[in-house]
C-alpha cells in the first residue's frame, strides 16, 4: 500500500528501505525494553505507551510483509516479462536467420542455374535483371523458333557451356558447339554475329541469356556475309577489337533499335574471329 507510492520515486524508495531495515526493528526492540520496566497493572500511562508501541510495531510488521510481497511479485512479473521478451527476440532472430539462409540458398542455386559462378553484387544484379528481361522475350522467341529454327554456333570459354546451351535450347534454338582458334581460347566471349534472316528479338534473347550467365557481350552485328546457309545462323565468340570494350548492359540490349549492319572494313576471310 505504501510501496506503490515509492515505485516512481527513488528517494522515497530508499527511505522506505531504511525504515524497513532500521526503524521498525528499533521500534520492536524499544517495545520489548519498555515492557521490561513497565508494569501494566500499576502504570496505566506506561501501559498505553507500551500498547501504542506494540500496535505501531505490529502495523509496521504487516506493512513490511505486504511491501516485501508486492516487491517480490513485481520483481517476478518483471522477470517474466523480460524472459518473454527475450524468448520473442530469440524466436524472431531465428526466423530471420532461417529466412535469410533460405533466400541465400535460393539465390545461389538460381545463379548456378544461370551458369553464373563466383559473382560480385553488381554481377548478381545484372544477372537477375537479364533473367527478367529474358523471360519476357521467351514466349515470343519460342513461337518464332517453332516456325523457323535458327542454329547457334557457340564457342564456350569461361562460362558453364552446358547450362548456357540448355538455356538457349529452351527457346527452341538448335545449338552446336565448335572449337575456336587456339589464340582465342583464353579470351572472353564478347560478340554475337547473326545472319540476314535472324530477327532482332532473337538476337536480344541470345545476348540476355549470355549476360545472365555473366558473359559480357560488347556488340551484336550481322555477318559480313550473312546470306545463303548462314542466313539463319547465330555465332557467339570473340572479337579481338572488343577485348577492352564495355559490355552492353541489360538496358542497352533491350533498347537496341536494330542489329548493327555489317562493316566491310572489319571483315576478314570469314568475317569474324572466334
Amino acid at each position: 500500500m505504501l510501496q506503490p507510492a515509492f515505485d516512481s520515486n527513488p528517494g522515497a524508495s530508499d527511505m522506505w528501505h531504511s525504515i524497513k531495515l532500521f526503524v521498525l526493528p528499533l521500534v520492536t526492540l524499544g517495545a520489548g525494553i519498555v515492557s521490561l520496566y513497565i508494569d501494566p497493572k500499576e502504570n496505566q500511562k506506561g501501559r498505553r505507551i507500551l500498547l501504542v508501541v506494540l500496535v505501531v510495531a505490529a502495523i509496521g510488521s504487516v506493512v513490511v510483509t505486504i511491501s516485501d510481497d508486492r516487491e517480490k511479485r513485481s520483481s517476478d512479473q518483471r522477470a517474466d516479462a523480460e524472459n518473454q521478451q527475450l524468448e520473442k527476440t530469440v524466436e524472431n532472430q531465428s526466423k530471420s536467420l532461417e529466412n535469410l539462409t533460405g533466400k541465400a540458398d535460393t539465390i545461389i542455386a538460381r545463379l548456378s542455374g544461370f551458369g553464373l559462378g563466383d559473382a560480385t553484387v553488381t554481377q548478381i544484379t545484372r544477372s537477375l535483371s537479364a533473367d527478367k528481361a529474358r523471360q519476357s522475350l521467351l514466349p515470343q522467341v519460342r513461337e518464332e523458333q517453332g516456325h523457323r529454327q535458327a542454329t547457334i554456333w557457340y564457342f564456350p570459354k569461361r562460362v558453364d557451356g552446358p547450362v548456357v546451351m540448355d538455356a538457349l535450347r529452351e527457346a527452341g534454338f538448335k545449338v552446336q558447339t565448335a572449337r575456336g582458334k587456339d589464340i582465342n581460347k583464353d579470351l572472353p566471349t564478347n560478340r554475337i554475329w547473326v545472319g540476314d534472316s535472324i530477327l532482332l528479338e532473337d538476337a536480344k534473347f541470345v545476348a540476355l541469356t549470355l549476360t545472365r550467365a555473366g558473359v559480357g557481350i560488347a556488340a551484336i552485328s550481322r555477318f559480313c556475309d550473312g546470306s545463303g546457309e548462314k542466313a539463319n545462323w547465330i555465332e557467339i565468340g570473340t572479337d579481338h577489337k572488343l577485348i577492352n570494350s564495355r559490355p552492353l548492359t541489360v538496358e542497352d540490349i533491350q533498347n537496341l533499335p536494330q542489329i548493327a549492319p555489317r562493316d566491310p572494313s572489319s571483315c576478314g576471310s570469314n568475317g569474324q574471329s572466334l
